[in-house]
């Protein structure tokens, strides 16, 4: 029996992310530079982060560790033709959505931009070459 392959091709992998302060979604959004972001049309993958509310539950822990994401974009890669070559044409966007925290307003939950999450440096987008 073949085993299967499990993995995929394309994806942003984020290193040495500090531990998130709540439970949160990173998402990852592509689109054409010059175009307007739409978050529907223009979403790729996410991965999650459960965690604790650390305004609320100290985690020493917590402070001193980091962690890595790898989130797949291998579909929306495929479905856009988007490559190695063609890809400085492409504005990249991500964002955290937390689930625990509410924001100053509390009319919803806090909202964590790419700079919130990892310095740029540990940011890596791997496509297959064209």
């Amino acid at each position: 029996m073949p085993l299967l392959q499990a993995g995929f091709n394309s994806y942003v992998l984020l290193k040495n992310v500090n531990i998130p302060p709540e439970s949160l979604e990173i998402n990852v959004y592509i689109h054409l530079a010059g175009e307007k972001l739409d978050r529907n049309k223009d979403f790729a993958g996410s991965a999650f982060w459960f965690g604790i509310n650390q305004d609320e539950i100290h985690c020493a822990r917590c402070k001193s560790i980091v962690t890595n994401f790898k989130i797949d974009i291998d579909n929306f890669i495929n479905e856009h033709n988007i490559n190695s070559s063609n890809l400085p044409n492409y504005n990249i966007l991500i964002e955290g959505r937390g689930f625990l925290i509410r924001d100053k307003k509390n009319k919803g939950f806090k909202t964590y931009q790419e700079k919130d999450l990892v310095e740029e440096d540990n940011i890596s987008i791997v496509i297959p070459s064209a």
